[in-house]
């Protein structure tokens, strides 16, 4: 047996037409039940226009008709459950967000469920548009706040808070992440929600205050480094960023003491090392200009003794007066290396335009006997006009240059070929483009067809005092190249080498250019 509840038409025209034109979804369901009582089905007995549209049918289609016929899934569903509770207890309930997707919905709901009689009234609203973008809020909420505590800076966001005439006396903390709790030691709770001046009282004396509100009232981001101390127990250096966003700021800060400590001692340890360096330079021009007089005396007095007193010695002193000789010429050579690579340490360069083509063209010209000598072949391509100190990249090539001629193989005249290049900054040898700054450089190399020596050893040569021979084959002090090595780093350029044994040896000089420079060469 059906038992009907009501007839929808007694309601007054009027009521009809509101709860018909409600821009609310209304259902007035009767019950069904059985002979025995039972609950069986709910019968649309009416429903507006628009209740009817959100579930996707047409009043026609669903007035009069039991709504499992419609709805076959719903007695799976919370929501059937809902109405079974509200028929049995006759408690009114409210579920401001409950889900449907069953039956071809899918859809969230603002619903309102009351019993009358033998039947529910249902006022219902669509707000999946709403609870979508709530959604999407809150997992780009979540995103945001995954991204921030993942952040090794400590971030948060404020607003301003302000006065009756509108000026910045404060700002709220709204949100910040978990950086700001373990630089601070403090939790969310005493964060989150607080004025900034209650949590970080020492902002105000140490400028960082005034920092946000200039950032808040003029949009201009900020960047400062300060000190700050508070009596809650923070203290130390911080390093602090300030963008607008809205009426407020997101401020980006990280604790730098222990840099701020590193830098200090490392600091110190430069100027120390500086201080140490300088009397070492001082000590080995003073050492090295005093050294000279005694020595010219020892070769004075040496030469005298072998013109004047020759036939008055034996071999045996003969022998040991000419070593003497050697040594005191290879102690003079290496004052004067040493004097050498003092001046260009200490002392300040001269500089100007320089022709390498005539600073070459000079270096030959000291070398002219040499050159004969061994009957060495130079070639020497056109190259530029730089700026620098003449002294100095004349003392470079024509060390560059004796090793050319010194190095040479026995049987073999040494030929030399002076290359040019102008390369681009990208174009650097890999062990020298991160110490170099400029965008052009021109590559000159000295290339020979000496000797050469093992790829192991294309750094070591450049070190004070380094030799691959012993004296007994190549006379030197090992101080040549370094001086090379000094020359280039004095001008903004770098030095390197490249050889194979038995295959000569190129060394190739970078040297920065100037525009007006490059246009002339």
């Amino acid at each position: 047996m059906i038992v009907s509840y009501t007839s929808y038409g007694e309601t007054s025209p009027l009521f009809y037409q509101i709860v018909a034109n409600s821009q609310t979804g209304v259902i007035v369901f009767e019950a069904i039940r059985d002979d025995a009582g039972e609950f069986l089905d709910f019968r649309f007995v009416f429903i507006n226009r628009v209740g009817a549209a959100i579930l996707g049918k047409t009043p026609e289609q669903l007035t009069g008709h039991p709504y499992l016929a419609h709805f076959v899934e719903a007695e799976s569903i919370s929501y059937w459950n809902v109405y079974r509770q509200v028929l049995e207890t006759g408690q009114d309930l409210h579920l401001p967000e409950i889900a449907c997707y069953t039956d071809g919905i899918n859809a969230w709901f603002d619903l309102r469920v009351s019993k009358y009689g033998n039947a529910l009234v249902l006022t219902y609203n669509d707000i999946t548009a709403f609870k979508r973008s709530q959604l999407t809020f809150e997992a780009q909420a979540l995103q945001l706040r995954t991204t921030l505590d993942a952040s090794i800076s400590s971030i948060f966001y404020m607003t301003a808070i302000r006065n009756e005439q509108g000026q910045i006396v404060d700002f709220l903390m709204v949100m910040s992440n978990q950086a700001v709790m373990q630089s601070t030691k403090r939790t969310p709770d005493q964060v989150e929600g607080q004025p900034l001046l209650k949590v970080f009282p020492g902002n105000v004396e140490n400028g960082f205050f005034a920092l946000y509100v200039r950032v808040t009232e003029t949009g201009q981001p900020e960047r400062s480094t300060r000190y700050y101390r508070d009596d809650v127990g923070l203290e130390g250096w911080f390093e602090v960023s300030a963008v607008k966003q809205g009426d407020g700021v997101v401020v980006t800060f990280m604790n730098i003491t222990e840099q701020k400590k590193i830098e200090s001692e490392l600091q110190q340890k430069n100027e120390a090392l500086e201080r140490s360096n300088q009397s070492l330079q001082s000590f080995a021009y003073i050492a090295s200009h005093d050294l000279q007089e005694p020595l010219r005396k020892l070769q004075a007095f040496s030469d005298i003794l072998t013109n004047d007193y020759q036939t008055d010695l034996k071999p045996e002193a003969l022998d040991i007066l000419q070593r003497m000789k050697i040594a005191t010429r290879r102690m003079a050579t290496l004052v004067h290396d040493l004097l050498a690579f003092s001046r260009i340490t200490t002392q300040p360069r001269q500089e100007k335009s320089v022709s390498l083509s005539n600073v070459i063209s000079g270096v030959i010209g000291d070398l002219d006997l040499i050159i004969q000598e061994t009957s060495a072949t130079i070639d020497v391509e056109t190259l530029p006009v730089i700026t620098g100190d003449e002294l100095e990249l004349g003392q470079l090539f024509q060390n560059l240059l004796s090793n050319a001629l010194k190095f040479r193989r026995p049987t073999i005249p040494p030929v030399i070929a002076i290359t040019c290049l102008v390369i681009e900054a990208h174009e650097l040898p890999e062990s020298v483009k991160t110490k170099l700054r400029k965008t052009r450089y021109c590559q000159i190399s000295v290339s020979d067809n000496g000797i050469g020596f093992e790829p192991k050893n294309a750094d070591r040569i450049f070190e004070m005092f380094q030799r691959l021979h012993p004296r007994s084959k190549f006379e030197g002090t090992g101080i040549g190249l370094a001086i090379c090595q000094k020359v280039a780093e004095n001008h903004g350029g770098a030095i390197i080498a490249t050889s194979e044994p038995d295959q000569g040896a190129s060394f190739h000089v970078y040297l920065p250019l100037n525009p007006v420079a490059l246009a002339e060469f």
